[in-house]
């Protein structure tokens, strides 16, 4: 298994003028790559409550309507409600189709884990930017209420960052050489030639769906699972 710092060994030959760590250092750039290559949303990605091992609950306080999530996590795909709590899920969803109800649709069931959740449509949610700038849930039309068990938020987490040597990329083995040292050393690239455009498709039309195709393999426990019977 290549270490970190293997990997920094092999690629600095091929990148003159760059250092281990630093301003032009390779290191940094091993781990924006390997944010790029991991941002998807497959169920192996998704974040759960190390206590319960359900989803993560967000805890909600009446009259505010905008939550941050942990600064591991890059996006947030949906809030949901699990489907055993007592809610009037037919006044929730029949806003949808106004005054015209021909068209409407009882919610579905999503299954993460086994447990059965039903997606809360009244919330954004904005993707993290930065350590700084979280992801954010905000609701909109009704006030969420005070709740520590609710709402629950579907999330994805980012790979562990490779601050330093002593710390291994979170891709798996495999992808070391062909993906991880590959789309490196096309940022390098970019940097020196200005070549961007080549080098994010690259990552992420070819190099990214193929790790992303891996996350979904193995058992998921019926991860995302649609139940379409009515509530």
């Amino acid at each position: 298994m290549p270490t970190t710092k293997q990997l920094v060994n092999w690629i600095l030959p091929n990148a003159i003028g760059w250092t281990r760590d630093g301003v032009k250092g390779v290191l940094p750039l091993l781990n924006e790559a390997q944010n790029l290559l991991c941002q998807n949303e497959s169920a192996q990605n998704v974040y759960y409550d190390a206590a319960t091992g359900n989803l993560p609950a967000l805890t909600t306080a009446a009259g505010t309507f905008e939550y941050s999530l942990p600064s591991n996590i890059w996006r947030c795909s949906q809030i949901v409600l699990k489907a055993d709590i007592r809610y009037d899920y037919d006044r929730l969803y029949r806003r949808h189709y106004a005054l015209d109800f021909r068209d409407y649709q009882p919610p579905e069931q999503v299954f993460y884990n086994g447990v059965p959740y039903i997606r809360y449509p009244y919330v954004r949610t904005v993707d993290r930017k930065s350590s700084a700038a979280p992801v954010k849930v905000r609701f909109f039309e009704d006030d969420p209420g005070t709740h520590t068990d609710w709402y629950r938020w579907i999330g994805y987490v980012m790979p562990t960052q490779i601050e330093t040597e002593s710390i291994q990329p979170t891709i798996a083995e495999k992808f070391h050489l062909s993906h991880l040292m590959r789309a490196t050393l096309l940022l390098i690239k970019a940097f020196e030639f200005g070549d961007w455009e080549n080098a994010m498709s690259v990552i992420r039309n070819e190099l990214a769906p193929e790790i992303a195709a891996e996350d979904y393999r193995g058992e998921q426990g019926m991860s995302g699972f649609v139940d379409r019977r009515e509530i």
